[in-house]
C-alpha cells in the first residue's frame, strides 16, 4: 500500500510539474510579427516602425512626465542613464525586467521609482504574431539630468 501511494505522489509529482514547464517559449524576430505593441495614443499609426516609435516616444515622455512631476524629489541632483528592460505580456500590462544604470548610488531609491512609475504606464495592445497575442520584449533608455 506505501508502495502504490509513493507512485501515485512520483506520478502527481511529475504530471504537475510537466503542466508548469510544458509552456513552450519560442523567440520570433521582431521583422515576423504582424503588429507591434500599439500605445493608446498610437492607434492612427499604419506600420509597424511608425507604432513601434510612437510607443517608445509616449513612454519616454509618460516616464519624463512622471519623475519630474510625481518624484522629482527622489531623483533630484541625479545624473545617470537608465536603461530599462521592458516586457509586455499578451493582457497589455507593461513590467520592468531589469535596470542598467551609469550612476551606481541610491540603486534601491531609484529602482523602485521605476518600479513605481511601470505600474502606472494604461494598458497597452500587446504584438501579435500567427494571430496569436504574444509577449514583447524592449529597451527603453531614459536620461535623467538636473
Amino acid at each position: 500500500m506505501k508502495k502504490l501511494l509513493f507512485s501515485v505522489f512520483i506520478l502527481l509529482l511529475f504530471s504537475c510539474n510537466n503542466k508548469k514547464t510544458g509552456r513552450q517559449v519560442i523567440e520570433i524576430p521582431v521583422d515576423s510579427l504582424e503588429n507591434y505593441p500599439v500605445y493608446y495614443e498610437c492607434k492612427a499609426e499604419k506600420t509597424p516602425q511608425d507604432q513601434m516609435s510612437c510607443l517608445t516616444n509616449n513612454l519616454s515622455f509618460f516616464y519624463a512626465y512622471h519623475l519630474s512631476k510625481t518624484f522629482h524629489n527622489k531623483i533630484k541632483n541625479r545624473q545617470d542613464t537608465v536603461k530599462l528592460q521592458l516586457e509586455l505580456d499578451t493582457l497589455g500590462y507593461l513590467g520592468l525586467n531589469s535596470i542598467t544604470h551609469t550612476n551606481k548610488e541610491n540603486l534601491q531609491r531609484i529602482d523602485s521609482v521605476f518600479q513605481a512609475i511601470t505600474k502606472m504606464v494604461p494598458k497597452i495592445e500587446p504584438a501579435r504574431a500567427n494571430g496569436k497575442k504574444v509577449f514583447f520584449k524592449f529597451n527603453l533608455p531614459v536620461i535623467l539630468k538636473n
